[in-house]
């Protein structure tokens, strides 16, 4: 078995699937990270470009695809690769069971269908150079303030380069949120800006902005 750092989401992947809404009329940029949202994207039709910049990420996923193609529809434990028994549940615990149960009821045969329409990329999720142009959504998760970027203007940089109306979903922490708000706000989001309070779907361990660019 192939070991990574994040083989599973740590966030409410049906409040991800309610601030995105993805459909068979998405094109979705995304954080690839252990495979479970571009998975949960693909179920529903999108297509999907997940990007990260660690390989052995991109190799999990791999061999969960591997997984999912090989295995009859009662044996596939590492596809659905459920995060019971992981040592850093503290907050994330009620989202990590939310996380299983999506994966206990996934429709395989409708992600095995729509595997063509996941891409995955190496590389750093601000400098693969995709065409921008062609997303209508982008789930950022909490990368604006993880390891690959950390300073305002770089940020803004890269999310101007989406077209207007684009759709994003991002995750944070209180104390990494002034400088995204003090940066964006004016300038870059519409001028209704949606807060995880909003959702009716909640996330107990982060909090979430979904908003769309100018």
């Amino acid at each position: 078995m192939i070991s990574c750092r994040f083989p599973v989401t740590n966030e409410n992947i049906f409040a991800i699937r309610e601030g995105l809404k993805p459909s068979p009329e998405d094109n979705i940029y995304s954080i690839c990270g252990g495979g479970d949202v571009p998975f949960m994207f693909i179920e529903h039709g999108a297509k999907v470009c997940a990007v990260d910049y660690n390989p052995y990420q991109l190799a999990f996923v791999e061999a969960r695809i591997k997984d999912l193609k090989n295995s009859q529809d009662s044996d596939l434990s590492f596809f659905r690769s459920l995060a019971i028994g992981r040592n850093d549940c503290g907050k994330y615990l009620p989202n990590y069971g939310l996380r299983n149960e999506y994966f206990s009821n996934i429709n395989p045969e409708l992600v095995k269908n729509n595997l063509e329409h996941l891409t995955l990329k190496e590389g750093n999720f601000f400098r693969v150079r995709p065409n921008f142009s062609k997303f209508n959504k982008v789930y950022l998760s909490n990368s604006l303030f993880y390891d690959c970027i950390r300073d305002a203007k770089a940020a803004y940089n890269f999310l101007k380069k989406f077209n207007s109306g684009t759709k994003f979903y991002l995750t944070y922490t209180e104390h990494s949120i002034s400088a995204f708000k003090t940066a964006f706000a004016r300038d870059l989001m519409q001028k209704e800006i949606i807060p995880f309070t909003d959702l009716p779907v909640k996330d107990t361990a982060w909090n979430v902005f979904v908003f769309s660019k100018k």
